[in-house]
């Protein structure tokens, strides 16, 4: 009788563990789901804030205060033009 009560509780308790694994899940894939819209929205409205009219002039500045070349590599070089 005691194996047939422990059996019982075990079958319980994973059916038990099963559903409440369901619902955690269901509930972290609604989560992600509303991740990704509000994300997928944010791009929507980056981009069509992107969209110029042709013939629009952006100016972007670049931030920070490095340069791309170095002062220090290679050598002027003097030159005339040949007509």
């Amino acid at each position: 009788m005691i194996i047939i009560k422990f059996i019982f509780y075990i079958i319980f308790i994973f059916w038990i563990l099963g559903k409440l694994a369901s619902y955690l899940m269901r509930l972290w894939i609604m989560d992600k789901s509303n991740e990704y819209r509000r994300q997928d929205a944010l791009k929507r409205k980056r981009e069509q804030q992107a969209k110029r009219r042709p013939g629009d002039v952006r100016v972007e500045n670049r931030q920070g205060g490095a340069k791309g070349i170095d002062k220090n590599v290679g050598d002027y070089v003097d030159y005339e033009e040949i007509k």
